[in-house]
């Protein structure tokens, strides 16, 4: 289960800025995400403001819904 906080993190974040504020359509953030955030430090710092795994159960639940297709898949 290494990197599970990572994926609920990057999954709340996703959800976030890209289903519910609808900041940026799906293929914009992940162009971001892959430039490394390069030139949207204002996304970045957004990013990193947001509740983390293990600090909040709105994003916890994506790290459940990770365990259990993990486990599912096993």
């Amino acid at each position: 289960f290494s990197g599970i906080a990572t994926v609920a993190d990057s999954l709340a974040a996703m959800d976030k800025l890209v289903f519910e504020e609808k900041r940026f359509t799906y293929r914009e953030f992940i162009d971001i995400v892959k430039s490394n955030y390069q030139g949207n430090d204002d996304v970045l710092a957004f990013v990193t403001s947001l509740p983390k795994y293990g600090n909040d159960l709105s994003v916890d639940k994506y790290a459940a819904m990770v365990g259990e297709a993990f486990v599912s898949m096993v």
